[in-house]
């Protein structure tokens, strides 16, 4: 009996050590990935404070809309439309260019710097000599704000009565 007790002691004794060290392993564990965390916070966090005072001391501009539709288009006949954007940064925004993306558009732009919080336009025109059906096209802005390059687009659907079918006619 006595050495049955011993066993069973023993065994007990073994299960809550397990238990025991289980127990503290998950917590060293749980504190370690908690310091860890917690380091790299702190060495990262520095970069994000630079990267905000770095983006809010420059031109940011923001388009109200970056795609257009001009509506319809019979063959020959041209459309405008006109991009407004907004330097929503604290420098002067200056847009270098305006690349258009084919030789159908042709792109007008403000050349002069934009103020902190004033508006400037992109006035793209589409002339519509050839094709017919769904046109998209990309205007390619090139400024001095935090993201230097970035598209806006003319989109509408082109008529060309060559191309129609008897059905469309009858309508």
């Amino acid at each position: 009996m006595h050495k049955m007790n011993y066993t069973l002691k023993k065994s007990f004794g073994r299960i809550i050590d397990f238990i025991y060290s289980r127990l503290l392993l998950e917590h060293l564990m749980r504190n370690t990935m908690r310091a860890i965390l917690l380091s790299i916070l702190v060495i990262i966090s520095p970069l994000f404070l630079f990267a905000q005072s770095a983006a809010s001391d420059s031109a940011i501009i923001f388009f109200d809309k970056k795609i257009l539709d001009f509506g319809t288009a019979k063959q020959g006949e041209s459309k405008t439309v006109i991009f407004t954007f907004t330097n929503k940064g604290n420098k002067p925004l200056i847009v270098s260019d305006a690349l258009k993306g084919c030789g159908c558009t042709s792109v007008k732009w403000t050349k002069e710097p934009v103020m902190p919080g004033k508006q400037g336009y992109v006035w793209a025109t589409f002339n519509s000599n050839i094709g017919y059906g769904h046109i998209m096209k990309p205007i390619h802005i090139h400024s001095n704000a935090t993201v230097p390059q970035m598209d806006i687009y003319i989109q509408g659907e082109l008529l060309n009565e060559k191309f129609q079918t008897s059905d469309t006619n009858q309508k």
